[in-house]
């Protein structure tokens, strides 16, 4: 439905792009227009936004965005206005270091090489436009929602806001030349927000645990903030990255201290460290990027593998008969298939 220059839309369980959204407590009606400097979405009874629970932006693309959900209860990711172009510095075509080899998902330095081949073929079936639910969470007050910010919109505000509920960002890329999206969502810190935000967790790709390098306490609380992540996924199918913010309020020598801390705690955790500066900018780029291209690397393996999981459609091969209890092939018996 539309409504002048906005777009009206309600969340719903079904989900972005194919990947599960939880609902929210109580049904809303979001509404989304375009402003001069890019898409907000916000409530369209026109509620303060201290009673909103979820608020949406599609960033990078210049237009407004909409979730709603049609007859057969599937749900429809709809963007009113041309398709931009992907900015520069978010076109990726070399595969991202790591921030530290000691505490590293992935020692790779280049491309799987069927996700290269993939790439290069173009081939609609398993490579297209993708996207992938990031869900980022920690203690109040330990940047977030700066880190979200100053990757997805190049700003940093000392006026910290505490965020009420959910919010979430969608962030375009091209990797090996092939459209690709994240879905980032900002989840509350606080205590009695935890009930609703836990609802969003799950279909999440890459979980982002934050904490803060100056307070050694919300290092030690990430490992429950996981665990309460992972508890509504199925094991093995995220990634995890536990990553420390506020760099430039330490020393090099306290930075180093609570480094050492803080890649044992990765390393049990099974993910990958990274330490960054919302307020300067440190490694916020470098880091984004190599979540998008180990989530996109991950998303087109498992494409391939269902594509080749595929049954051969009937009336292709070899014709087999059976007569009699008696199973005859008419052709060529390829000499590399043996009785199971």
């Amino acid at each position: 439905m539309t409504s002048g220059d906005g777009l009206y839309a309600a969340f719903s369980p079904w989900g972005f792009g194919g990947h599960l959204v939880q609902p929210l407590l109580s049904a809303r009606i979001l509404r989304a227009s375009r402003t001069n400097t890019g898409s907000i979405v916000e409530d369209g009874d026109g509620a303060p936004t201290a009673s909103r629970v979820a608020t949406g932006k599609a960033t990078n693309s210049g237009q407004a965005c909409s979730l709603s959900r049609n007859r057969s209860g599937s749900a429809n990711w709809a963007m009113k206005g041309p398709l931009l172009p992907v900015s520069r510095d978010r076109r990726i075509s070399d595969f991202p270091k790591c921030y530290t080899p000691e505490a590293c998902l992935q020692l790779r330095e280049d491309f799987h090489a069927q996700v290269r081949a993939a790439c290069q073929r173009r081939n609609p079936g398993t490579v297209g436009l993708k996207i992938s639910k990031v869900v980022v969470v920690g203690d109040l007050c330990v940047g977030k929602t700066s880190l979200i910010n100053r990757f997805c919109k190049d700003v940093f505000d000392r006026d910290y806001k505490a965020t009420i509920g959910v919010d979430f960002e969608i962030e375009r890329f091209e990797i090996a030349g092939v459209p690709y999206s994240l879905q980032i969502w900002d989840t509350a810190g606080q205590e009695k927000f935890k009930c609703i935000a836990s609802a969003y967790y799950r279909g999440a790709e890459v979980i982002i645990t934050v904490f803060d390098l100056a307070d050694i306490q919300t290092l030690d609380h990430t490992k429950q903030w996981l665990e309460d992540a992972l508890r509504e996924n199925h094991p093995g199918s995220s990634f995890v990255f536990l990553v420390g913010t506020k760099k430039d309020l330490l020393s090099e020598a306290e930075s180093e201290r609570t480094e050492r801390d803080a890649v044992r705690l990765a390393n049990e955790m099974q993910a990958e460290y990274w330490s960054v500066s919302a307020k300067t900018g440190e490694n916020i780029k470098d880091f984004f990027s190599r979540v998008a291209v180990l989530a996109f690397e991950k998303s087109v393996l498992m494409e391939l593998e269902k594509s080749c999981s595929r049954v051969v459609p009937i009336g292709t091969g070899n014709f087999i008969s059976i007569e009699e209890n008696v199973a005859s092939s008419q052709g060529p018996r390829p000499s590399n298939l043996s009785c199971c």
